[in-house]
């Protein structure tokens, strides 16, 4: 949980200027409740309707903490799970 910690945090503190104060509200309230996984789920959101493109040294660290078999997938933020 701490990698989507440290995620969190350097993609919002990238993208914030970017970013809808509404967005930004919404991706600080769902790590405050602590859920940093979803709150980065958010943000990606966010990121993907701006039209803005996550840098694939994040997308890489971020599909190596999820679940492949999870619901919540990020291929549309990110583009296709790389083959391990």
């Amino acid at each position: 949980m701490s990698i989507a910690i440290d995620l969190l945090e350097a993609l919002l503190g990238k993208y914030r200027p970017a970013l809808d104060h509404k967005d930004i509200k919404d991706v600080e309230e769902m790590d405050a409740a602590g859920e940093p996984y979803y709150a980065l789920g958010f943000l990606l959101s966010a990121l993907y309707m701006k039209g803005i493109e996550v840098p694939e040294e994040y997308a890489d660290k971020i599909w190596s903490i999820t679940d492949p078999d999870d619901v919540e997938d990020f291929t549309l933020y990110l583009g296709p799970r790389p083959k391990t």
